[in-house]
């Protein structure tokens, strides 16, 4: 077998040595791309560092073991004179040049739990959960058993008072809003009916010609109230919050003829056909 030259040799080691180099270049960059990843696995503070040295190795063995390139640090400490040259001083600038990057945090999932007036049994499942943390805004729908979650939050915010806002139809947050996140990572919100407001019925009555009719009285039968329409026979029926809950039933009287008289869904708008016989 013929032994390859030295030329030969020096080729196979300088792109063997090439590509080790840029290895460790692409492990540096992905220990910074994902330094919150790994956060999230434990790799943070003194264990991060240590993920460095494996890179701060792949690059002093490309660069001097086989480049044969050179590098030299001169300094003074504890009035004695330091020389450092070849593979040491990569090694050292890699390793403590990781101490300048940005330094990752773990992270946690925070859980918020809806509950209604009927204690924790009372569960909510409709609505969103919105929480501030710090200048980061994050709005989460709340799943099927109640509870929203929130990934990768930044630990420094355990015992830290955050902004706690719910959104749900018909319900109202009870107690504060800031709220500091605990230990168990898991925030409880209580939520109270809130009061519904009224509810006006909105319409048109149309004459057999098809044009607006005036003077019509209407009502909503069980309730007191009565309005008139106006000359383009609109008309606007303010309904209690109980009575705007489903379907109520709408008369429309004129001279003494009942022109519609049946079920309607607020709040409308709703057309309506006066009938010119009596009912």
């Amino acid at each position: 077998m013929k032994r390859a030259g030295a030329s030969e040799q020096t080729k196979i080691l300088f792109w063997a040595s090439s590509g080790v180099f840029f290895l460790s270049l692409l492990g540096a960059a992905g220990l910074v791309v994902f330094a919150p990843r790994l956060a999230q696995y434990g790799v943070t503070g003194n264990f991060f560092y240590l993920a460095v040295v494996p890179v701060g190795l792949l690059a002093a063995f490309s660069l001097f073991g086989a480049l044969r390139s050179y590098a030299r640090y001169e300094g003074k400490v504890l009035n004695g004179s330091l020389e450092l040259g070849g593979p040491v001083v990569v090694f050292c600038l890699v390793v403590i040049g990781a101490f300048y990057l940005p330094k990752p945090e773990s992270t946690f999932s925070l859980m918020v739990r809806l509950s209604g007036p009927g204690g924790a049994s009372d569960v909510i499942k409709m609505g969103t959960v919105t929480v501030d943390f710090g200048t980061d805004r994050r709005t989460k729908d709340v799943t099927s058993s109640g509870e929203a979650y929130f990934n990768e939050v930044p630990i420094r915010f355990v015992g830290t008072p955050v902004g706690v806002f719910a959104n749900v139809p018909n319900y109202r947050l009870t107690g504060p809003a800031m709220r500091p996140i605990p230990d168990t990572h898991t925030i409880y919100l209580e939520m109270s009916a809130a009061p519904r407001a009224p509810l006006a019925l909105r319409g048109l009555v149309l004459n057999a010609a098809g044009r607006g009719l005036d003077g019509v009285n209407l009502s909503v039968v069980g309730m007191s109230q009565a309005i008139k329409t106006d000359a383009a026979g609109n008309f606007s029926l303010t309904l209690a919050p109980a009575d705007a809950s489903g379907p109520v039933r709408l008369r429309a009287e004129k001279d003494g003829r009942v022109g519609f008289d049946d079920y309607v869904t607020p709040p409308g708008p709703i057309t309506i056909a006066f009938k010119g016989d009596d009912q």
